[in-house]
């Protein structure tokens, strides 16, 4: 058995030492770490263990937490006026807003008072236009262009050669070629189309506000009719010689006005 061990030892002596030697360090190692742990865990323990150092600890803390409540209500305090400046900023803001909304409602109000007074202007210059507009449609012209023969006459006699007498004239004679257009001198109605036996032919127009026209000594009664109405300058018949009363004057249109039934001057309405 020796024999063996002698053997064993002298064949692997190498491997046993070398054995021996790893587990010498390995010892080693685990003595040095467990005496550091050991060291370690005493310390920790003194500290824990240690009153004073613990209320120190303790102190350190509070003050630490009483810096950080001081430190945020001071950011607290500093936010609060950031925000009170930015709310009164924001108030003088909405002010100004305000201001020039009213402002911005000033000047609408002038500019609609500026188109109410040029929208009263264009009223009035319309108004002024429709004044004008009916005295120009007043303006009434001749029935036909020429030298008046025979004047019109109220409370003077003047001598017919045709009746070979004096007597009154309520009308006046144009002179004119036969066949001579004769016009309505304003807007009317015709309300008689005849053959009088003394006048001829004749036609009667309404021009209303009391006002009648007569033509007579025409020559046709074709170109209108009882009924329809007619506008300044419309033809409304010829000159002719159908006057039975006035046939040894010279060719003419008797034209005669009535207003409210009574004769005038019909130069009184046409200038």
């Amino acid at each position: 058995m020796k024999d063996k061990i002698i053997k064993t030892i002298k064949e692997n002596g190498f491997l046993i030492f070398l054995f021996i030697c790893v587990c010498i360090v390995a010892i080693t190692t685990i003595s040095i770490v467990l005496n550091g742990m050991d060291g370690k865990s005493n310390d920790d323990l003194v500290i824990l263990e240690n009153p004073s150092d613990q209320e120190e600890i303790s102190d350190e803390a509070l003050d630490l937490e009483e810096k950080k409540d001081e430190l945020q209500a001071e950011e607290a305090a500093m936010e609060g006026e950031e925000v009170v400046e930015g709310s009164e900023e924001g108030d003088k803001v909405a002010l100004e807003g305000e201001g020039g909304l009213i402002e911005g409602e000033e000047i609408a109000e002038e500019v609609f008072s500026v188109d109410e007074e040029v929208e009263d202007e264009e009223i009035e210059f319309i108004d002024k236009e429709a004044e004008e507009k009916p005295q120009q449609s007043k303006s009434w012209i001749m029935p036909v262009q020429g030298e008046i023969l025979t004047e019109f006459t109220k409370d003077k006699l003047i001598y017919s050669e045709t009746l070979e007498e004096w007597r009154g004239h309520t009308g006046i004679d144009i002179k004119a070629a036969k066949g001579t257009i004769v016009m309505a001198p304003m807007d009317g109605l015709i309300t008689r189309v005849y053959e009088d036996s003394l006048w001829g032919k004749t036609v009667e127009i309404d021009h209303g506000d009391g006002i009648r026209t007569k033509y007579s000594n025409l020559g046709t009664l074709d170109m209108v009719k009882e009924g329809i109405e007619v506008k300044k300058g419309d033809h409304i018949g010829t000159v002719g010689n159908s006057a039975l009363i006035e046939m040894k004057m010279d060719d003419h249109l008797h034209f005669e006005v009535f207003k409210n039934n009574k004769s005038v001057d019909p130069r009184s309405i046409i200038p």
